[in-house]
Parts: structure tokens; sequence; C-alpha cells
């Protein structure tokens, strides 16, 4: 072999050898991103059961919230029925004493419809 053929055939093999290095460089990218893929599924998946956790607490939350504003509305009902209660109670108390002025025995009435002081 004279030197230039020596020389191109050491040259293919230099050659040869980078391409098949760079070969296995290539299939190590592919897999690469075939792992990125896969992981990217994962995740797309996670959020979207995230996602869905989410939407079921915020549900539960506005349930929980109308749960409360009802109740607040009960008691500021009981609270205006407890006043109104009170005026009519006021207003029976007024009445019993315009009929002690006037002269009405008011145990009589009592011990007569049995009702307690």
């Amino acid at each position: 072999m004279d030197e230039s053929s020596k020389k191109l055939f050491e040259l293919r093999n230099e050659i040869e050898l980078e391409v098949e290095e760079l070969q296995r460089e290539i299939g190590d990218i592919k897999k690469g991103g075939e792992r990125l893929d896969s992981k990217a599924i994962e995740y797309k998946a996670e959020m979207s059961d995230l996602g869905t956790k989410l939407c079921q607490i915020k549900g539960k939350i506005r349930a929980k919230r109308s749960e409360i504003n009802e109740k607040r509305m009960d008691i500021r009902n009981m609270g205006w029925k407890s006043f109104e209660i009170q005026q009519e109670n006021d207003a029976l108390k007024s009445q019993l004493l315009s009929l002690e002025k006037k002269g009405v025995n008011l145990a009589d009435i009592r011990k007569k419809y049995s009702l307690s002081t």
C-alpha cells in the first residue's frame, strides 16, 4: 500500500469510528427524548388528577360557604323572632299592668285558668 492509500484508509477508519460514535450518541439522545416524553405524559396525568381534586375541593368549599350563610340567616331570623317575642311579652305585661290599675284581680284569673306567674 502506498502512503496516500494508507492515509485514506486511516481517514476512512477514523470517519467510520466517528460515525459509529455519533450513531450511539443519537441513539442515547433518542432514548433520553423517549424518557422525557414518558415523564411529560406522567406529569400531564398528575396535573389532570390535581386539577380534578382542586375542582372537588372548590365545590366542597362553595357548599360549606352556602351552609354557613344559611346558618347565619337562621341566627339572624332567630334574633329577630326573639326581639318580636320580647316586644309581645312587653305588650302583655303592659296590658296586665293596665288591668291591675283598673282593679282586676289577676290572682283570681290565674287560678281560674291555671296560669303560673
